[in-house]
């Protein structure tokens, strides 16, 4: 609706119509096409927090400032930097990290907002690392006992491999999600299992080796990539997958 709003107050008579209309559409097509920067190039390299609050502070001070074309000449406008200025300064207060004392690690990766926070098992005593992705809990690790497991489901998933294969067999296993922790009890429990693990997001990988206590000579195999694109691509003869 914004165009054609423009072209009504900016167009003085129809000789010239022409001109002023694909000038405003121009200028619509490039801030369209910064979109595309904004997904693409600051998003990743800036977090999304300091993208929209860049965006938010910018936004009125690009309104003052106005288009190089004036809708009334007799009327000049002065750019007004004030709104801009309280904007940064109420994002800069209410989107901080929110890190607290049990707080180990904050980042904006592409695709998650990752923490790394203390936590106690259901024991009441025993310390754990949670990765909490998004607000949501994914895993619980203890750094001293790799087989330590928290969540029920995965304690399920357990029996169920003591019930097929014995400590000893060969067979392959895939999972989906490089924050679980049943490969690494996979990886203790049986020796010569061959255990694969797609994670689309790099940074997952980085903080489970450097937060998590992941060894970095693992026999666990991580592969960054889409796990649908992995799952199509990947040689068959798999055993086991999670």
């Amino acid at each position: 609706m914004i165009s054609p709003v423009v072209v009504k107050l900016t167009l003085r008579d129809m000789e010239t119509a022409g001109n002023v209309v694909g000038r405003i559409y121009a200028v619509s097509t490039l801030g369209q096409s910064s979109d595309l920067c904004g997904r693409f190039l600051l998003i990743p390299g800036w977090d999304e927090a300091h993208h929209f609050g860049d965006g938010a502070g910018t936004h009125p001070y690009g309104a003052g400032m106005g288009f190089p074309l004036q809708i009334r000449q007799d009327r000049p406008r002065t750019p007004d930097c004030s709104s801009a200025l309280l904007v940064w300064g109420v994002f800069g207060f209410g989107f901080k990290a929110p890190l607290d004392p049990y707080t180990n690690y904050y980042k904006e990766s592409d695709y998650f907002t990752l923490k790394v926070k203390e936590a106690t098992a259901s024991d009441g005593k025993t310390p754990l690392k949670a990765l909490v992705l998004d607000n949501l809990t994914h895993s619980y690790v203890n750094l001293k006992d790799p087989l330590h497991i928290e969540y029920k489901y995965e304690k399920i998933y357990a029996e169920v491999l003591k019930w097929r294969f014995a400590k000893e067999t060969a067979f392959r296993s895939l999972t989906i999600g490089g924050e679980d922790i049943l490969s690494r009890y996979m990886e203790v429990s049986y020796p010569n299992a061959s255990i694969d693990v797609v994670e689309i997001d790099p940074e997952i990988t980085r903080v489970v080796y450097d937060y998590l206590g992941l060894p970095r000579d693992t026999r666990i195999r991580t592969f960054n990539e889409d796990g649908r694109w992995h799952v199509m691509n990947c040689k068959s003869g798999m055993t086991s997958s999670s």
